[in-house]
């Protein structure tokens, strides 16, 4: 009987499997930010850049220097950094956004270590 409860095993590990996605990363929320402000970039050689950017407390609203959420504004302990490593792109995006003074977009999550990484620049 030990090859019966192998192959039930066997068989639950895989329907597990096929509903667990491959990639799980966790889900990304749209923000909008506007250079200019106290905003404040560290861009390594690595193409990693760090945003420092100030809370924006109105939804969809992005006041110089500020970062706002596209349905609510921040809350307290949010972190107020975004992290983008290895994205020439992205890091490009990043900057001239902050240095121009126009509105930009970006796609992020939480990582509960301070940042915000981004997923994704742009609309």
């Amino acid at each position: 009987m030990p090859s019966a409860k192998l192959s039930l095993t066997l068989a639950a590990a895989t329907m597990i499997m096929a509903i667990v996605p491959a990639d799980a990363s966790p889900r990304s929320y749209q923000l909008i930010c506007k250079g200019g402000g106290a905003m404040v970039a560290t861009i390594k050689s690595n193409a990693t850049i760090s945003l420092r950017f100030s809370p924006g407390s109105e939804a969809g609203v992005a006041q110089a220097g500020k970062c706002t959420w596209v349905d609510r504004g921040f809350r307290a302990g949010e972190p107020n950094v975004l992290s983008l490593a290895g994205d020439r792109n992205g890091t490009a995006y990043l900057l001239d956004g902050m240095l121009s003074g126009d509105r930009f977009y970006v796609h992020v999550y939480n990582d509960n270590n301070g940042r915000m990484v981004v997923t994704r620049t742009g609309l």
